[in-house]
């Protein structure tokens, strides 16, 4: 059953995706409720996955020199214990941040967000002579 959400859930959740640090007492007061009823609220779109995860931005200044990258990657052979393999190594992959298969040319696309040496890494971590991995995109 799909959850219904109405304009203070909506409110919550915009002030959330900006700021999930926020005091509850803040943000009852920013959406005119409680402090009781907002955390009820809070933690019924927690419950119901409605928020999925809180995450942290990381600063890549203040990080060092770090690369966002997007990478296609082809299957030479179409064999489905292959692809499993493979999204079973991405999903252990500290460097990937999303992996997705996708329809078309490329098989899979993954992003990473990491240093040039995790990166590399992680490409041969995963290349084997069934898979062809092109780095579409550096950010």
């Amino acid at each position: 059953m799909k959850l219904q959400l109405d304009r203070i859930d909506r409110q919550i959740l915009n002030i959330l995706q900006r700021n999930n640090r926020i005091s509850n007492l803040q943000l009852a007061e920013e959406v005119s409720l409680s402090p009781p009823a907002c955390l009820k609220r809070v933690k019924r779109l927690r419950e119901s996955g409605v928020i999925e995860a809180d995450v942290a931005i990381l600063n890549s200044r203040i990080l060092g020199k770090m690369l966002n990258i997007i990478v296609e990657v082809e299957m030479i052979r179409d064999q489905a214990d292959l692809a499993d393999a493979f999204m079973r190594k991405m999903q252990l992959a500290d460097e990937v941040t999303q992996c997705y298969q996708v329809t078309g040319r490329s098989i899979f696309c993954w992003w990473s967000w990491c240093r040039i040496w995790k990166l590399m890494r992680c490409l041969y971590a995963v290349i084997c002579p069934t898979i062809r991995i092109c780095v579409s995109s550096v950010l």
